[in-house]
């Protein structure tokens, strides 16, 4: 089983489609946006998607969903509707989380595991818990146009979103090979530590 996190795909959005260089072919977003996720995520996969999954109706995003590989897991996001994401909770098609989630996620490094903090929200968010001893905060809201404080050294945060990744979920492998590049940073007067 293998971990993975994306957001904002925003399916049906016919001003995403065109601004993905899809034009008015929305289902051809859809359907891209499909392929990439399945050739990515296997069926006994998760995968944290962080807001703005569909603009769909619920008929049609379930059918959407019904075609995706692994276990979905959803935080809110501004466009997604509560009343739907209830409905394809109710039909097992996703879990909802919270609109922050606060995770741990292992990974295994020379026989031994490593647990390291997660902040997974759909905003990008200035300091968050854990953040001077080196967690990790993914996010999505922002299509690949966050302007993050610190410049070339913004810390252990990225936007996971479709416009800033690509259009396949980044695996939890991924997330590691690139954030744990990174030095911990602080946004504020919390002193960087090593501890994760």
């Amino acid at each position: 089983m293998t971990i993975h996190f994306t957001s904002d795909l925003h399916f049906g959005h016919k001003a995403m489609a065109a601004h993905r260089g899809f034009g008015t072919d929305v289902e051809g977003m859809d359907n891209a946006l499909r392929h990439g996720w399945n050739h990515r995520v296997s069926p006994d996969d998760t995968t944290y998607v962080l807001g703005d999954l569909s603009f769909h109706k619920l008929e049609q995003t379930s059918r959407l969903l019904r075609g995706l590989n692994g276990k979905i897991i959803v935080v809110p996001g501004n466009h997604d509707n509560p009343k739907m994401l209830e409905a394809l909770e109710k039909q097992g098609l996703i879990e909802t989380a919270r609109q922050l989630l606060e995770v741990k996620f292992v990974r295994q490094v020379a026989g031994k595991s490593e647990a390291h903090h997660f902040v997974l929200c759909h905003y990008p968010i200035l300091q968050w818990n854990r953040r001077h001893y080196g967690a990790i905060h993914l996010h999505g809201h922002s299509h690949g146009s966050c302007r993050y404080p610190g410049g070339e050294n913004p810390g252990r945060v990225m936007d996971v979103g479709v416009d800033a990744i690509g259009m396949i979920p980044l695996s939890l492998g991924g997330v590691f090979d690139i954030m744990l590049q990174r030095e911990a940073t602080s946004a504020d007067h919390h002193k960087i530590t090593s501890a994760a």
